[in-house]
């Protein structure tokens, strides 16, 4: 099924000071089609992305970026310093949402979400705010300006990515950081097309038996892979409580462990119930091993 934009999806409103970027990544993910509401998108976001305190904590939208490339296998990017004619250029063909670093004032920023232009030249917002400091509803030029700078995230390829949620989604493991080469057909002597880094998602198109695997990934390059390399994705994980159960090497009590896990951390979760343990990636890329005790899947 083709992405297709369509603009007037109903705002996401926000229900509590610190969420515009989620209601605003939840609007974009809604205008192509993936429904999700905002309690949703919240328990996937914080605290990884946007905390309480802070709202989102990185104002480039890399974060969210990361979260649509690899959460929902979708085409996207962001743009740290964008200008209004930019911004106008794509209003309307695609998703977009722009954080307006000074909003509110000094160091106040807000996220909005683009529906598109007026005929006067005006941004349609669906903005998920209703107050008078940060509910406007469009803005002008001079209006961007005042509320600047602005950075802005987009989900690209309009009419011709594919959603990726409805097809499985693997992970690229135990390559020693080389990565797995993609090949034109299901063997070793298949000419290489490219490359998916160690940590990165693909989505699965068709599988060859239980060797190889054919595999699209966030540039839409297609190839076959070598699927012992490669980790089913089983969802999101929230790591549960004070106690900090630590991410090890490997499925053991006794393993290595790789690096702390912080109360409510969000993990992407893969191979599971080896010896009561779940195989997961955290958002920084590390990949280890959890007690399945400690998590609570999403």
């Amino acid at each position: 099924m083709s992405l297709t934009f369509n603009p007037d999806v109903p705002t996401v409103f926000q229900p509590n000071p610190y969420g515009c970027a989620v209601a605003t990544t939840a609007f974009c993910l809604d205008s192509v089609g993936i429904d999700v509401s905002y309690a949703e998108m919240d328990d996937i976001m914080v605290p990884g992305l946007v905390t309480h305190a802070l709202g989102l904590l990185n104002g480039s939208g890399a974060g969210i970026v990361g979260l649509l490339t690899d959460r929902y296998g979708l085409q996207a990017h962001n743009q740290h310093g964008i200008s209004f004619d930019e911004v106008a250029e794509m209003a309307g063909s695609q998703p977009i949402g722009i954080g307006g670093h000074e909003w509110g004032g000094p160091n106040l920023g807000h996220w909005v979400a683009v529906r598109g232009r007026t005929d006067d030249g005006r941004l349609v917002l669906a903005n998920p705010d209703t107050s008078t400091t940060y509910g406007q509803q469009s803005l002008s030029e001079a209006g961007f300006d005042a509320r600047g700078p602005f950075s802005a995230f987009f989900i690209d390829d309009i009419g011709n990515a594919n959603i990726g949620t409805a097809t499985p989604r693997f992970l690229v493991v135990d390559t020693d950081g080389e990565g797995v080469r993609l090949r034109d057909t299901p063997r070793l002597s298949g000419a290489r097309v490219g490359a998916v880094s160690e940590g990165r998602v693909v989505r699965a198109v068709e599988a060859d038996g239980f060797s190889w695997r054919d595999v699209v990934d966030a540039s839409a390059v297609e190839g076959w892979a070598a699927n012992e390399f490669l980790s089913l994705e089983l969802g999101a994980y929230r790591v549960l409580g004070a106690q900090n159960p630590g991410l090890r090497s490997s499925p053991s009590s006794g393993a290595a462990i790789i690096r702390d896990l912080q109360p409510n951390e969000l993990l992407q979760g893969m191979v599971p119930n080896e010896e009561a343990y779940i195989r997961v990636r955290a958002a920084d890329g590390a990949v280890g091993w959890v007690r399945a005790q400690y998590l609570r899947r999403l």
